[in-house]
């Protein structure tokens, strides 16, 4: 770390992952079995499975959450977690990934979660599921501090967490997190531009057409119609398609199912 990264981080308590930053954080460490992702509260979701000798309460543990003022231990895996944050959302996570490129065969990976003014980016780059997760969005500085650390401070704290993290991959998720960031605004803009009240007609419609099962309840169906609209409108923004065929609707829709719906082992 140079001089001018030095006095970035010279006011604020260092938690050194490649030392005894894990150590450090146990001590204030609380256990919840069904431990979510805060969007609001969370800045790094961290692969973590300490000692059980050393931490005999805390047996099986799988995952460290780090807030500002509190560090979660979990026995879920970040897999898992990532996972349920991603069922959480809905549609808000189908613009970034369409954004990508469906129709590129190669996929990517790992991916950055981008919705609303949420960036959830991996720490890691080689592999489909990136163990290491950093809220992008509640940084205040990175700074590379080595070959393979990243010096890193978030807007609610005041510590800074040396991250071990290869920069030229950090800076590389980075830039594609924040081109999904700029195209999802972009195209979720041009859809509420030429979207307006008429379309409630059209999901009206769609709702009168709709098959249901028996198990269905008007509200569910209503929804669905309304997030179909929706979808609609935004693979004809991305695809430039004057028609949205059912065919091409179910062809992206498994697409994107099948390739970032889910972080696989």
């Amino acid at each position: 770390m140079n001089k001018k990264q030095e006095s970035n981080c010279a006011c604020c308590q260092v938690v050194d992952f490649s030392k005894d930053g894990f150590k450090h954080l146990m001590r204030h460490a609380v256990f919840e079995r069904e431990a979510k992702i805060d969007i609001y509260k969370t800045n790094l979701i961290l692969n973590f499975k300490p000692n059980e000798d050393e931490y005999p309460e805390f047996a099986r543990i799988n995952a460290m959450l780090v807030e500002a003022d509190r560090v979660i231990v979990t026995q879920k895996q970040t897999k898992r977690l990532i996972n349920e944050l991603i069922e959480a959302q809905g549609i808000g996570l189908f613009v970034d990934r369409a954004c990508l490129g469906l129709k590129q065969k190669k996929r990517i990976a790992p991916l950055s979660y981008v919705w609303g003014e949420i960036e959830l980016m991996p720490l890691g780059g080689t592999y489909r599921h990136s163990t290491n997760w950093i809220m992008l969005n509640k940084v205040k500085l990175d700074l590379r501090s080595g070959e393979k650390t990243m010096a890193v401070t978030f807007c609610d704290s005041q510590t800074c967490y040396l991250l071990p993290t290869s920069p030229q991959m950090y800076f590389e998720n980075k830039k594609n997190c924040r081109y999904i960031y700029e195209k999802e605004h972009q195209v979720i803009g041009e859809v509420l531009n030429v979207f307006n009240l008429n379309k409630t007609i059209e999901i009206y419609e769609k709702f009168c057409q709709t098959e249901f099962n028996k198990d269905d309840t008007p509200i569910a169906a209503l929804k669905q119609s309304a997030r179909k609209l929706l979808t609609d409108s935004i693979l004809k923004m991305l695809f430039n398609e004057e028609e949205i065929t059912e065919m091409l609707f179910a062809d992206v829709m498994n697409g994107i199912s099948s390739r970032y719906d889910k972080l696989n082992s």
